[in-house]
């Protein structure tokens, strides 16, 4: 065995065992034929090569048994519910610099940018274009880092909370989109109506917010923990584990896509209840909102882990 065929082999344990007994010769004989070189030269599998088997072993496992086909949808689902949770926080945004425009352009236009680019890319992946919704979500994400460095810089403070909870669940939503779509998938098509309600959400998660800080009673901050960014995705987590759980069959694909999305909301809410400006009440309501989320989090996964379909087997040639 050449040292080039050794190294090659060693790319394709990628892919799983069972595919490998079955496809691993012939796919070894192809790449020799294109690609082989003595091994005094050093020889390695070139990068659009071992890219290529990469992408492949993603397909493969996400079609290789209905396990696997369970969890590609599971990826698909994280990804429009994070885009979509992503575009309603970028309406309001985006009212915001409609409303309030800031006096630094060049924060202005990536705050505009980011608003733009997310809603975009939730029209998008709601259709089922999901190449132009990749470059969309790719933006979005940019311009959410962006602004994140944005605030450290101006205002001298890292924003934990953001950090851990809707900017990492936009990562997640964005790598979902990336992996979990691929050329045999079948894209979630949702209606153009779905764009409405995430508009109006997301007004009236504006004008609420609006409200607490321009200096609403103090009596009232208990509400400031359910108005915020990761306040509305915790109660559409809420409202969602809901539904999910009285649908019968149980919905397992989409339980583990808040699951997923839940951990860093989850994790988002610890630092709420350390931080000295929120009084007694807003204290006590953040406790409250932990206390659910460490509920229903476990919950998904554990109800969603158990519904996944057991594991079976595929035609490999199936899936090339």
């Amino acid at each position: 065995m050449t040292l080039l065929e050794q190294r090659y082999r060693s790319v394709l344990r990628l892919l799983p065992a069972p595919y490998r007994a079955e496809r691993e010769e012939e796919m070894v004989a192809a790449f020799l034929e294109a690609y082989d070189s003595p091994d005094e030269t050093g020889p390695r599998p070139p990068w659009d090569e071992i890219f290529s088997v990469a992408a492949l072993a993603v397909r493969v496992r996400l079609s290789w048994s209905p396990r696997g086909v369970a969890w590609g949808r599971t990826l698909r689902l994280t990804a429009l519910f994070g885009i979509g949770l992503q575009a309603l926080l970028a309406s309001v945004t985006l009212m915001s610099a409609i409303v309030s425009p800031i006096d630094d352009r060049l924060a202005e236009a990536a705050n505009i940018g980011l608003s733009i680019s997310w809603l975009l890319a939730f029209a998008a992946l709601a259709r089922g274009a999901v190449r132009p919704a990749r470059s969309l979500a790719l933006a979005g994400l940019a311009f959410t880092v962006f602004m994140q460095v944005i605030i450290v810089i101006m205002v001298g403070v890292f924003p934990v909370e953001l950090w851990l909870g809707t900017t990492a669940m936009a990562v997640l939503a964005t790598l979902a989109l990336l992996l979990g779509h691929h050329r045999d998938s079948t894209a979630p098509v949702v209606s153009w109506f779905a764009i409405v309600p995430v508009m109006a959400v997301g007004l009236v998660y504006f004008l609420i917010a609006s409200s607490l800080t321009s200096g609403l009673d103090e009596s009232w901050m208990w509400i400031w923990p359910w108005a915020s960014g990761e306040g509305v995705a915790s109660l559409l987590l809420v409202v969602a584990s809901v539904l999910v759980f009285t649908r019968r069959p149980f919905p397992a694909p989409a339980a583990l896509a808040l699951g997923v999305l839940g951990l860093p909301l989850l994790a988002s809410r610890l630092p709420l209840l350390l931080d000295p400006q929120f009084n007694q009440g807003a204290v006590i309501s953040g406790a409250v909102q932990l206390a659910m989320l460490g509920v229903l989090v476990p919950a998904l996964w554990v109800s969603g882990l158990r519904a996944m379909p057991s594991p079976g087997r595929v035609d490999p040639r199936a899936v090339l």
